[in-house]
């Protein structure tokens, strides 16, 4: 009998010794948190975070003009700019039917961007590119406007709605968006 006691109370005893150990961890843990919390502030830790993901960026754009566009795209590439790209593509825009349809997708696509760039030729007056502008604005995203090249001038809707405007200079652009 004593023999099953002795085993019951190892077993507890290895029990306890465990539970001994992850409760020290778990402290130990703590007090890193709290460590690291004294050095970094909470906002600064997340906005951290956040730089170290590929950013998701909507690039506004006029599909029957998009040279800019495709000059932006390689530039970004010749920067080693890793990102998520959330335009709408004339393919997947061909797939939908009516205006609704389109404005629900641009809104889903900004609702996940980090920001909205426009590229401000004048074709950027087109209809869907300001209505771009102002779903992005009202989801409180980030509207950055890019100055075509050659040209200083960009439409006044856009130069009242951007947050800020950047000349065509794909790594000043990038640091805008980080």
């Amino acid at each position: 009998m004593t023999n099953n006691n002795s085993y019951n109370s190892s077993w507890l005893e290895l029990i306890i010794s465990i539970g001994g150990v992850l409760l020290f961890a778990h402290l130990i843990s703590k007090l890193i948190d709290y460590l690291i919390g004294n050095y970094y502030s909470e906002e600064d830790y997340y906005l951290e975070k956040r730089k170290k993901r590929k950013p998701r960026i909507f690039v506004s754009h006029s599909w029957k003009h998009n040279k800019d566009y495709n000059n932006l795209i390689k530039g970004f590439e010749k920067q080693g700019f890793v990102y998520y790209n959330h335009s709408i593509s004339l393919e997947k825009a061909e797939d939908l039917t009516n205006g609704k349809e389109i404005e629900n997708k641009i809104k889903n696509q900004l609702l996940y961007s980090r920001c909205l760039l426009v590229l401000g030729g004048s074709y950027s007056n087109k209809y869907w590119i300001k209505k771009e502008v102002e779903i992005a604005k009202s989801l409180g995203k980030k509207v950055i406007a890019v100055r075509p090249w050659n040209t200083d001038n960009i439409p006044k809707y856009l130069e009242k709605s951007a947050d800020e405007i950047i000349g065509f200079n794909s790594k000043a652009i990038i640091e805008k968006i980080k």
